[in-house]
C-alpha cells in the first residue's frame, strides 16, 4: 500500500487535517503505508490503540509506540494541527516564513522563540537546509527582540 497523499490546496489541507484524530491518522498511514510494524522488534501486530496515552502496543514484546514517536511532535504538547499546519505554512510560504508571521497565523506560541522552534524543527523535518531554517526561525526572533529593546531604551 502506497503512502497517503499530501493536500494540494489549502482547501483541501483544512478539510484533511480538520481534527486531531485525523492528523494522527495521516502520521499512522505514513508511517506505516503497510500496517503497524514495531519498532522494537518487527512483529506486525499491535493491539487495540491506549486511547488515553494514543500509543499502540506490540503483541510480540510490549513495547509502546505512538505515531509522532521519532518525529520533531514526540513528546509535544502542541496540538497536531497546529503541527501540520506549521509544517504546511513553512512548506508553502516563499520564500520562507518567520516565526512572528507563524506566531500570528496559528496563535500557536505566545512567544516569538517558541514560534522560532517550530519553523526550525518543521525545516528539519522536511530536510531543508539547516541555514536557512535557523535564518528563517531567527528572523521572526530577532524583530520582536530588537522591537523590545528599542522601546526599553
Amino acid at each position: 500500500m502506497a503512502r497517503p497523499s499530501y493536500p494540494l490546496s489549502i482547501l483541501e489541507f483544512q478539510e484533511r487535517f480538520a481534527t486531531e484524530e485525523a492528523c494522527r491518522e495521516y502520521l499512522f498511514a505514513s508511517r506505516w503505508p503497510d500496517g503497524f510494524v514495531c519498532p522494537a522488534c518487527g512483529f506486525a501486530r499491535a493491539g487495540e490503540m491506549h486511547r488515553r496515552r494514543l500509543l499502540w502496543q506490540c503483541k510480540e514484546c510490549g513495547q509502546q509506540t505512538s505515531a509522532t514517536a521519532g518525529t520533531v511532535m514526540h513528546a509535544t504538547r502542541m496540538p497536531l494541527r497546529t503541527w501540520f499546519w506549521a509544517a504546511y505554512l513553512v512548506a508553502t510560504h516563499h520564500p520562507g516564513i518567520s516565526a512572528k508571521q507563524l506566531q500570528r497565523l496559528t496563535y500557536a506560541c505566545q512567544s516569538a522563540r517558541c514560534a522560532g522552534v517550530m519553523v526550525l524543527h518543521s525545516h528539519v523535518a522536511a530536510r531543508m537546509p539547516l541555514s536557512a531554517a535557523k535564518t528563517a526561525a531567527m528572523r521572526g526572533s530577532r524583530r520582536h527582540s530588537s522591537s523590545l529593546n528599542s522601546t526599553q531604551g
